[in-house]
């Protein structure tokens, strides 16, 4: 009972921010989701699951703490500081304009939007982490939707969904390692049989942008200084290489800054410092949620977490044997649910992947398909979650709701389709 409780916090915050943002907004509020700081909002939460849990009061703290200090988390948080330095100093010296003006020249309006999923998608799947490419990329697509009109929420959220691409089907990134370790195969395995899933869905949503899409319009320019093109070519050229994702921004940062201190104007070194912490200061809240957030989680976690859950669910699904459709319908459902709670789709395959990988092996469902179907379901809810670090980085460089922009992040909303499809499919043929 006491874990469940402990669980009641995770509603808590959902309530409080969500909940809240609603309220406002049906009363007319503007600006409603601004109104109540996430960062706030997750305070109760904490406080709630502090007075739930059991252990000395500097035990419960020493939880939070190491919860705050987990890799994951703290990979993260760093990569929002050097996404926030980057988009401050790119757009001080000019360059999100320049690049704009230059795309405009080279594409026609119907390509632009699905060009850009195809930037974010290609980027992903090379650098194996939807973060950096929502930091690379944001500014981009900001820079388009405030260039011709579009609303800043849907190319935003076409940049989360080719970031989640690539998170789902990369060799190299760490849903890909997650999924493949526990499961036990490899990461040749899951590619094949996640790539039809996942290039189905692209092609079926770049079908939709291109049929769909707004009017995309702009005056026409040539006004751009083919210099200012340089960092974000840098960027994408190393991305596309596999780059780290700290060497990636870090350098595209300076990069950015060398130009305008060379090109003639009237930017200097010293703005350039004074840019980089501006764009590290303008990552404070988030970084703020997204420590609490960890906090909350080491804590529960340390209560026992979602033992009780798993532990019912093992009991029920490895009991005895069910069909490869039930196994799978419960392999999507858990790992959706557990995505949903932690806000973090590498946690939450490391916490169900072992008994997953029980529950596959009993119903005669392969190792590969249901690596598969954990890294599929993981990014599609992560993908969407408007307190996800994904959603809440893009809003927040777009200065958007979040609730906004997960409303347009389309392609995760396709694959989920095509991955259910795929089970259905799998049902008829085993009849």
């Amino acid at each position: 009972m006491r874990s469940y409780l402990m669980l009641f916090s995770i509603a808590i915050f959902v309530i409080l921010f969500l909940g809240g943002g609603l309220y406002l907004s049906a009363n007319g509020v503007p600006n409603a989701f601004y109104q109540i700081s996430p960062s706030v909002a997750i305070l109760p939460a904490l406080i709630w699951a502090l007075l739930m849990s059991r252990g000395p009061f500097e035990k419960r703290l020493k939880h939070i703490f190491q919860g705050m200090s987990n890799q994951t988390l703290l990979t993260m948080c760093m990569i929002y500081i050097f996404a926030g330095a980057f988009g401050v100093v790119t757009q001080a010296v000019g360059c999100i304009d320049d690049l704009v003006h230059f795309i405009m020249t080279l594409l026609p309006s119907k390509a632009l939007l699905p060009s850009l999923f195809i930037l974010s998608a290609s980027i992903g799947f090379a650098m194996g982490s939807s973060m950096g490419v929502v930091a690379a990329v944001s500014p981009i697509g900001i820079g388009l939707a405030q260039s011709t009109g579009t609303d800043i929420s849907l190319t935003l959220g076409i940049v989360i969904g080719g970031a989640m691409f690539g998170d789902n089907l990369s060799l190299i990134s760490d849903t890909t390692l997650a999924a493949v370790h526990t499961q036990k195969t490899t990461a040749q395995k899951k590619f094949s049989a996640n790539a039809p899933i996942a290039l189905v869905a692209a092609a079926l949503y770049l079908g939709l942008v291109v049929v769909f899409q707004p009017t995309v319009s702009a005056p026409f320019s040539t006004d751009f200084h083919t210099i200012k093109l340089i960092p974000y070519l840098a960027v994408i050229v190393f991305a596309l290489s596999g780059m780290n994702v700290f060497l990636v921004l870090g350098l595209g940062t300076i990069v950015a800054g060398l130009i305008g201190i060379i090109e003639p104007s009237d930017y200097t070194l010293l703005q350039f410092t004074q840019d980089i912490y501006r764009g590290f200061a303008s990552m404070n809240e988030i970084m703020v949620l997204s420590l609490l957030l960890g906090g909350l989680m080491g804590l529960i976690q340390s209560q026992g977490g979602f033992a009780p859950l798993l532990q019912r669910l093992e009991k029920i699904n490895t009991g005895q044997k069910h069909t490869q459709v039930y196994i799978s319908l419960s392999i999507v459902t858990i790992i959706s649910l557990i995505t949903a709670a932690v806000a973090n789709n590498v946690i939450s395959i490391l916490i169900i992947g072992v008994i997953v990988e029980k529950m596959a092996k009993k119903s005669g469902l392969s190792a590969a398909h249901s690596a598969t179907l954990l890294s599929v379901f993981s990014c599609v809810v992560q993908g969407v979650l408007p307190h996800g670090a994904q959603v809440l980085l893009a809003s927040r460089l777009g200065q958007v709701s979040p609730l906004d922009v997960i409303g347009h992040v389309g392609y995760c909303y396709v694959l989920a389709g095509v991955g259910i499809m795929v089970i259905a499919l799998r049902s008829l043929t085993q009849k």
